[in-house]
């Protein structure tokens, strides 16, 4: 607390409810050491100049926290350190930032048409409605190496697989999500590389086959021809195509090899992108005729799984 009223207001509520309070007078308000680091950021003197960014808070000693490096501590007068502000010893170890400059080199969160490794492209994420804290990526069954392979994408690891099938209407494989990061993430999104963050956020997703109709407009997320080009489009000319095992058909776009396991998202004239399929399979070629691709569709292998939308 900053003032004897705070205090005693704090002890007042405390014994209304039972609980022993214990506070702590302080000179400088959580703003006034908001206020104090923005001004060493924004500053020209030395100190700004050592910390170079490098500024924080700590709230338990009341003071703003400068770090800079070692052998400029000693360079820094007294007088170059203002009241309530501490300097400590930068660390040695270097903090890379997490990045999303295309679709093979984005590290920061999953996303819908990120290029996999060993293989393929990413689909949607999904949670487990049973297990707690369960996160699946899914991607193609076509393009598994084997259950228990360890995936990443952009050099991050994402977690192992666990599962895959390529049979009737489904080309689906699962990879469990363990790295810390993505397990805590809750959010769908798609890759798209001219919005703001690379990314769309996942609307919804349909609870049935049949709430799909010829002539939706639909996207692919995945491009692995071009890692930082457009999701192109198509549109469903059939919802269940006989030739293909049953598979949701478009026409207007061919994808490439690569491009499997990507996550195919209705358009909608509101620009609501809901989650449709994963990507499966096109005539021979890349982006030939004619231009046709086909794909699982999402509510065939849901089951106890809920796509995460945004």
């Amino acid at each position: 607390m900053t003032t004897a009223g705070a205090e005693a207001t704090a002890a007042t509520l405390g014994r209304k409810l039972g609980i022993r309070v214990q506070t702590h007078r302080v000179a400088r308000t959580f703003a006034d050491l908001e206020r104090q680091a923005a001004a060493i950021r924004r500053g020209t003197g030395a100190l700004s100049a050592a910390a170079a960014g490098n500024i924080g808070l700590d709230l338990a000693d009341n003071q703003v926290v400068v770090a800079v490096p070692a052998l400029r501590m000693a360079a820094l007068a007294a007088g170059a350190v203002p009241a309530g502000v501490r300097v400590t010893p930068r660390k040695a170890t270097p903090v890379e930032p997490d990045v999303c400059t295309a679709r093979n080199n984005c590290a920061d969160s999953l996303r819908a048409g990120l290029m996999l490794s060993p293989q393929c492209s990413l689909g949607f994420t999904f949670r487990d409605k049973f297990t707690p804290n369960t996160r699946w990526v899914i991607t193609a069954g076509h393009c598994s190496t084997g259950v228990g392979v360890t995936w990443s994408t952009g050099g991050t690891t994402i977690g192992t697989l666990t599962g895959a099938t390529d049979r009737d209407n489904l080309d689906i494989a699962s990879i469990s999500t363990t790295n810390a990061t993505y397990l805590a993430d809750m959010v769908g999104r798609i890759y798209m590389h001219s919005a703001a963050n690379r990314f769309v956020r996942v609307n919804g997703a349909p609870t049935r086959t049949s709430s799909m109709v010829a002539g939706d407009v639909v996207c692919l997320s995945a491009n692995i021809t071009t890692p930082t080009g457009a999701n192109n489009c198509a549109v469903i000319e059939l919802v269940s195509d006989p030739q293909v095992r049953g598979m949701v058909k478009t026409t207007g776009y061919d994808a490439c090899g690569g491009d499997s396991g990507g996550g195919w998202y209705q358009l909608t004239s509101d620009n609501r992108r809901n989650a449709y399929g994963i990507h499966s399979r096109s005539t021979a070629g890349c982006n030939a005729t004619p231009a046709e691709s086909w794909f699982t569709p999402v509510p065939g292998f849901t089951g106890g799984m809920t796509i995460e939308t945004g």
